[in-house]
Parts: C-alpha cells; structure tokens; sequence
C-alpha cells in the first residue's frame, strides 16, 4: 500500500513540475529565438504572449496570420515595440492553429 502511495505522490509531483509544451521558433529579421506558450490559440485577431531571447523578456503580440508551407510563419504585431515580425515555428500544433 505504500508502494501505491508513494507512486501516486511521485507522479503528481513530476506532472505538476514538469514545464508545459512550448512552440519554438527564430525571428525572420534578428535570427532569435522565441517561445510561445502551447495554450495560445493562433489565430489571426488572437493576442499571445511569447519569449523573445533577443530581450529575454516577455512580450504581448497580436496574431496577424499564419501561413503553413515547409517551415510555418507566423506573422505578429508586437504591441510593446510597435512594429510587425515573422516568425519561423519549429514545430506547430495542428489542432492550435
């Protein structure tokens, strides 16, 4: 029974530390790395947040389209700056775009 217990504790504390799902991805102009949180639906009109690496600081960005070839763009406006950016995703999600 302690076994079970012990088991039950163990996964719980590794689910609840464990970092979420993240999309990755590099800035078309600078080359940088950014993340963008899993949970955001990217859909154009959609404000998200992402990790901008140039800054290492967070930012509020609009989603202005994403468009899906070989390597899917996600085209923003950051709010914080005021100027539009592309974005390079590594890996996407269907079923969050």
């Amino acid at each position: 029974m302690k076994r079970i217990a012990l088991s039950i504790c163990l996964i719980l504390i590794f689910s609840i530390a464990s970092p979420g799902y993240s999309l990755e991805g590099f800035d078309n102009d600078t080359g940088d790395y950014v993340e963008i949180d899993n949970d955001d639906i990217l859909r154009p009109g959609n404000c998200i947040i992402i990790y901008d690496a140039s800054d290492r600081a967070y930012h509020e960005v609009e989603v202005i389209s994403l468009t899906r070839h070989d390597m899917p763009e996600l085209e923003v406006f950051d709010i914080e700056t005021d100027e539009y950016r592309t974005f390079e995703l590594l890996d996407i999600d269907p079923i969050k775009a």
